[in-house]
């Protein structure tokens, strides 16, 4: 994956793998991290990936299974009712959730 500076790859999680990085060159957080670092997010948990540097942020990634899943979070908002958002988004009026639902 590459990212340009000041890019991201959108907040998602991996429903069925653990996801793994190798920084090949530029740094990026997922937590602080840079050339010849590793990070590890564990299956299930939400994370976004950001170039924080000047240049651009090139990484390997890797999954622990052969099947690659993922949920994004603006597909899981799009595709759950209103009730199941407010009940998982504290303090969240209608009014946002339907912003949210927009897209």
């Amino acid at each position: 994956m590459i990212l340009k500076p000041s890019g991201m790859r959108k907040l998602h999680w991996n429903v069925n793998a653990s996801e793994w990085h190798y920084d090949l060159r530029g740094r990026g957080q997922v937590a602080e991290f840079g050339p010849d670092d590793v990070a590890c997010i564990p299956m299930g948990f939400g994370h976004a990936i950001r170039d924080t540097g000047r240049e651009d942020l090139e990484i390997v990634q890797t999954w622990g299974n052969g099947k690659f899943e993922e949920i994004d979070l603006d597909r899981w908002i799009a595709s759950n009712p209103r009730y199941l958002l407010r009940n998982n988004i504290a303090g969240a009026s209608d009014a946002t959730i339907g912003k949210l639902k927009q897209g």
